[in-house]
């Protein structure tokens, strides 16, 4: 399976936002996203199967997710081009991965109050 495409979710990241800087001196940011589905089971809702999409974002970007994630479990937005790759495990099985080049992110405001600074 291979593809490419724009998607947007919301979900919780499963840890710290990780900066790092290219050999050239670009920033660049991983986080992964959790996302789970949910399904109505009778009259009840309950959680369906997890997603996890490996997040990256490039540049001024990275510098601000960086900051802003800087913890597990945040509840986040993110949209970007959507990479799906598959790949071979160490024990030989094919894997999939779902790989997302940020392109908007930020915190979901759902649950949660956030203060952005006035514009300088």
């Amino acid at each position: 399976m291979s593809g490419e495409g724009t998607i947007t979710f919301t979900g919780n990241t499963t840890s710290e936002a990780s900066l790092r800087f290219t050999a050239s001196g670009i920033p660049s940011c991983s986080f992964t996203v959790a996302v789970t589905g949910r399904k109505k089971d009778g009259d009840k809702w309950v959680d369906d199967s997890t997603a996890f999409y490996r997040c990256t974002a490039w540049r001024d970007m990275a510098e601000s997710v960086a900051e802003t994630l800087d913890r597990s479990g945040i509840r986040v937005f993110v949209s970007g081009r959507l990479k799906v790759r598959e790949y071979e495990a160490k024990d030989g099985t094919t894997r999939t991965s779902l790989d997302v080049d940020v392109e908007e992110c930020g915190p979901s405001l759902r649950w949660t109050a956030v203060k952005v600074p006035p514009k300088a």
